[in-house]
């Protein structure tokens, strides 16, 4: 896959930003700590999809060693305890998912949008994407609303934002996105702000952009360049004050790990992955709770 042919020189370009990230480590603030929860219960698993809902989390779909599955996991934070779902009814891989007031919302490959009711324990197909299939596309959350946008097609590369209401479960075409369109975009939100970017360009290089939406004002910004991890390896979530992307290769202790400070337009290097087993992660965040589960059932506390 041509994605892997880059990883020496994106491992490369980990060093030089971590040099340079570091040169004035006694302006950074102290870094966050990783606390080892108990494990996953089911079977492990790559490219699951993630999302939360009230005061649970929840994983679903996945890639075992041997084939695609469709089960759905709900996490309760207060219990440190994992309890298996009905599974998804229907085929689907790729995509992404967050949830949105009382659901969640999960966008498979080529473009078909489904929501979760965890009352009912029940999914129900929304009305799909308006514009042309995507495999890897990605999204954000504000307001209960929902931001998807970008990836590539047989059609080429995309570059548009669109927004799905859960209201009235329609779909609105917004400001096009203001950074080079992009394979396995990275994005996640802050407060009243969306952020996008990274990813793999149509030439097959390694992008560190990262644009910031306002849906106040349907319009981009372009603010400091994040950092080039392998887009297909990493993962990422946020905080109330703060967006994190991390590697997620399998094998590699003290993986690289960067906090994005929105108030500061800076990144800085956080504390690294505790585990060598984080292929493809899955990561949610419940209330002011980060939790991180690896591709082998690890499960991770992030303490910012």
């Amino acid at each position: 896959m041509r994605l892997y042919t880059t990883l020496s020189v994106i491992l490369c370009s980990f060093l030089f930003f971590s040099c340079k990230d570091s040169e004035d480590t006694s302006a950074l603030p102290p870094r966050g700590e990783w606390k080892r929860l108990n494990d996953f219960p089911g079977e492990g698993r790559n490219e699951a999809l993630s999302f939360v809902v009230g005061d649970k989390g929840y994983i679903a779909l996945g890639l075992t060693s041997t084939a695609f599955i469709s089960e759905v996991w709900e996490y309760d934070p207060e219990k440190d305890a994992w309890n298996q779902k009905k599974d998804f009814p229907y085929e689907a891989f790729g995509g992404t998912a967050l949830g949105l007031g009382d659901k969640g919302y999960m966008m498979v490959y080529p473009k078909t949008l489904y929501s979760y009711d965890p009352q009912r324990d029940a999914w129900e197909q929304m009305p799909r994407l308006p514009d042309n299939a995507r495999s890897f596309i990605t999204a954000f959350a504000i307001d209960g609303k929902g931001y998807f946008g970008t990836d590539t097609n047989p059609d080429g590369a995309q570059n548009d934002l669109w927004l799905f209401d859960p209201v009235t479960n329609g779909w609105t075409l917004k400001a096009v996105f203001a950074g080079e369109p992009n394979e396995h975009p990275s994005s996640f939100s802050i407060g009243q702000k969306g952020y996008m970017g990274m990813g793999i360009s149509t030439s097959n290089e390694v992008l560190a952009s990262l644009y910031e939406y306002d849906p106040a004002s349907n319009r981009w910004s372009k603010k400091q360049d994040g950092t080039r991890l392998p887009a297909i390896e990493a993962f990422t979530f946020s905080s109330a004050s703060a967006g994190y992307v991390a590697l997620s290769l399998d094998g590699i202790n003290q993986a690289p790990f960067y906090k994005y400070d929105p108030q500061t337009d800076r990144w800085i290097t956080d504390a690294p992955s505790p585990t060598g087993d984080c292929l493809r992660s899955m990561a949610f965040t419940i209330g002011s709770r980060i939790f991180v589960m690896t591709g082998k059932k690890e499960v991770w506390e992030f303490i910012p």
